[in-house]
């Protein structure tokens, strides 16, 4: 599964092309380079609609897209001449090469070719696609105008996304339902809005994703950041609400964000998987549990509605089950690590689930 299946994704790039076919320059937003395949995405979406060129942006806009495209470029003498002139017209122009420095003469030449096109038909309007990294916020960076569109790439994938990505990858490595579920919610969770760090952490193994603090450093080495880096959206160490990029969070001593990030995995996995095999504990052994309640006192009550502290205390009574003893005592453990924001190691999680249905399921890569 690529970036570009996954709904986020495709909504954006859907709004991007529309936007295109409807007559409007597009302006991409984003902290660093567009990810790999943004330009075949785009061609296919606009099903041969214009024809695409590439041009490395310049500090004369008018002057060097006159020289390239018109057919009398020295005729050209401004934006309204460039828009009239046969050979210009009917393409979109992919820029490449925009960064903060280059960005405001653009910006301010995008919007008065904008305004400038607008007399023009449908077929014979050029427009121009041009993504730009780095500029210093995003409110400098927007022109506003009629037939300028802009696109911001930010939390284009959200964590649905990324659980739907790596449910469907560790399909075919982990069987059993229950941990292929903890696996996703983790990589979800830690990545949370960043695919390039999904993708890299289901190519690990399962152990690595359970406890990926050393995988995440050396992404984090690699990119250059280090504790004292900021969160910005602009250095793409965070969303634009602040919401940092999982391999920061992972250069905290403790890293405490990390922490939380894989506590809440594990909570939203394992908390109602420790009730259902309560119950069915309860279910399974009634007659015990019954009895274990009469001698306890316990007379009258349900036994279903017992707590999993409960079941510990009758369960540790002389002449209980030994094996039922033993899982309720995991499941209690569990329960309370969870209950009290401690992630559970990932050995500890294979003991805990190898108690549930279908122990000893095909687990997949461990180191």
């Amino acid at each position: 599964m690529r970036l570009w299946d996954l709904p986020g994704a495709k909504r954006f790039m859907d709004s991007l092309c529309g936007s295109i076919r409807d007559g409007n320059s597009v302006v991409v937003h984003l902290p660093d380079e567009l990810p790999v395949g943004f330009d075949t995405v785009v061609r296919s979406g606009l099903r041969g609609a214009l024809r695409v060129s590439e041009f490395r942006a310049t500090s004369a806009p008018l002057r060097d897209l006159s020289r390239e495209y018109a057919e009398s470029p020295d005729r050209i003498g401004s934006v309204p001449d460039l828009c009239g002139d046969k050979g210009f017209q009917g393409r979109l122009v992919r820029l490449r090469g925009l960064r903060a420095d280059s960005w405001p003469v653009w910006r301010d030449f995008l919007a008065r070719y904008a305004h400038a096109s607008r007399s023009l038909s449908l077929l014979g309007r050029t427009l121009f696609l041009a993504p730009v990294s780095g500029c210093c916020s995003l409110e400098e960076a927007r022109p506003a105008h009629v037939g300028l569109s802009v696109r911001v790439w930010d939390r284009v994938v959200d964590e649905v996304d990324l659980l739907l990505f790596a449910r469907e990858q560790l399909r075919e490595r982990v069987d059993s339902p229950l941990l292929r579920a903890l696996l996703a919610n983790t990589v979800a969770r830690v990545a949370s809005w960043d695919f390039e760090t999904a993708a890299a952490l289901v190519a690990e193994g399962d152990a690595t994703i359970s406890a990926p603090e050393e995988c995440l450093r050396g992404m984090a080495c690699a990119k250059g950041w280090t504790v004292d880096t900021p969160v910005e959206w602009v250095l793409g160490t965070g969303s634009r609400d602040g919401v940092a990029h999982a391999a920061l969070t992972a250069l905290g001593d403790p890293p405490a964000e990390l922490d939380r990030r894989l506590w809440s995995a594990q909570l939203a996995v394992l908390l109602p998987w420790v009730e259902e095999r309560r119950y069915e504990l309860v279910t399974r052994h009634r007659y015990e549990v019954t009895r274990l309640m009469r001698d306890a006192g316990y007379a009258g009550d349900d036994p279903v509605a017992l707590e999993v502290g409960d079941l510990r205390a009758l369960f540790g009574r002389p002449g209980a089950d030994r094996d039922v003893r033993r899982s309720v005592g995991r499941l209690r453990a569990a329960r309370n690590d969870l209950a009290h924001r401690r992630r559970m190691s990932w050995d500890r999680v294979l003991e805990l689930v190898s108690e549930g249905p279908g122990a000893s399921p095909r687990l997949g890569r461990r180191w």
